[in-house]
């Protein structure tokens, strides 16, 4: 168990180069439209159709698709403005050398961007080529990354009707529910997964319901199964940071601090917080400064380790599972509004509340994808539950789960670059 807790403390962090980004988006709520044309051959299908997909996510953009032929002139490139469009893609969706796209600016007919792909740059297929596309246009649209390159982890829970046995599968999907893995599939109940959340090393933390406790386990990218915490006690939510040494995590209500010592090679267990009025700790979030978020007794707390004071983050209200975002500095969590749970965000900075979902079923457990502008969270539907995808600016939503399945917990891991 040492050996494997020292992957907690051993995060790689890997700073993602970006060209200088055009910091080009939609105005308000509008929609920018932009030309697609299609050079060359037909192409890769897989390709055309994840690429547009991936762009129209947000609801930030309408494509409109067609073939066509790289103008020769710049005449050619300003004409796109007259039809309605202030940009215009350019794609070769499956030449002899590789995928290539280019993007142009119809008021000026200059070029953007542009980048080739070959088949020896490590994705074997249309469908993968076309994420990392959508991923480097994205940054020349909106200034940073999307979501194209990570997944999501949740766990899919089915009851036998004749016994009433559960079964619960850990399953990850691609940003939109595509490409759909089932990584293990358990007699008992699992909960709660966490994606490591550096690059490397590739692994998925959850919990898992024994008949003598609650233990934490890992599944790497090997689909190798190691037990992390299997002590007496109910061990549910782990905290990481890729910018920290430790990792924090509650046991049985309480929430402890793991940290490594890479000379001795020993591992030290300390108690953080022992619950909160007689209240269980849930939900452990670790800051890049080290402070520790989580819920309560229906309230959202930070706690400094410097001072090892416990400050509410909310009140006069019932909020639970807050999820951090480090790249906007910001928390995602639930909150009941007359009677109906809700997803909310918090401004760190701005110290300031708002809210996100305005629908009628509960959203509980969310969590913010990597870029900071989607919150994957679960909507309940009645005799099931579903994983729902929003933009936090746009409110455009996504399920991404099948119907008439209980599905719960998502997660998002890192953005993979390859």
């Amino acid at each position: 168990m040492h050996s494997f807790i020292a992957i907690f403390c051993s995060l790689l962090v890997q700073q993602l180069g970006a060209d200088e980004p055009l910091a080009i988006a939609a105005q308000g709520q509008s929609r920018m439209p932009i030309h697609l044309v299609w050079c060359g051959d037909q192409g890769d299908a897989s390709y055309q159709e994840t690429l547009v997909r991936a762009l129209e996510f947000s609801g930030q953009c309408i494509i409109t698709a067609e073939q066509g032929n790289l103008p020769t002139e710049r005449a050619a490139i300003k004409a796109e403005r007259d039809a309605g469009y202030p940009l215009v893609l350019y794609g070769d969706p499956c030449s002899k050398s590789g995928y290539v796209w280019r993007l142009y600016d119809t008021a000026t007919g200059q070029m953007l961007g542009g980048k080739r792909y070959q088949k020896a740059d490590g994705a074997s297929d249309g469908y993968t080529f076309a994420r990392i596309a959508a991923d480097d246009i994205h940054q020349l649209l909106h200034a940073k990354r999307g979501p194209f390159c990570a997944r999501i982890a949740y766990v899919r829970t089915k009851s036998d009707s004749v016994t009433r046995a559960v079964t619960s599968t850990l399953c990850s999907v691609a940003y939109d529910g595509t490409d759909c893995k089932e990584l293990l599939t358990s007699r008992h109940v699992l909960v709660a997964p966490f994606f490591h959340p550096a690059m490397t090393p590739r692994t998925i933390f959850y919990s898992e319901f024994t008949p003598t406790n609650v233990r934490i386990m890992a599944l790497d990218g090997a689909q190798r199964i190691r037990s992390v915490i299997d002590w007496d006690g109910t061990h549910v939510g782990i905290g990481m940071s890729a910018k920290r040494p430790e990792v924090v995590y509650c046991s049985s209500g309480q929430i402890w601090c793991c940290s490594y010592d890479p000379i001795t090679r020993m591992t030290r267990h300390a108690l953080l917080v022992d619950r909160i009025n007689g209240a269980p700790c849930a939900s452990p979030n670790l800051l890049p400064d080290g402070t520790v978020i989580f819920c309560a007794g229906g309230s959202v707390y930070s706690y400094d380790q410097a001072t090892k004071q416990v400050h509410p983050l909310t009140s006069g209200c019932y909020a639970v599972s807050p999820c951090y975002s480090s790249e906007m500095d910001a928390i995602a969590y639930a909150r009941r509004v007359n009677g109906i749970f809700q997803i909310y965000w918090y401004d760190c900075v701005r110290k300031t509340h708002a809210q996100v979902t305005t629908g009628s079923r509960d959203a509980v457990d969310p969590a913010v994808s990597p870029c900071g502008n989607y919150i994957a969270y679960v909507r309940d539907e009645g005799k099931t539950t579903a994983i729902v995808v929003e933009h936090r600016g746009t409110h455009v939503q996504h399920r991404i789960t099948p119907p008439g399945t209980r599905c719960a917990y998502p997660a998002w891991s890192p953005i993979y670059t390859d």
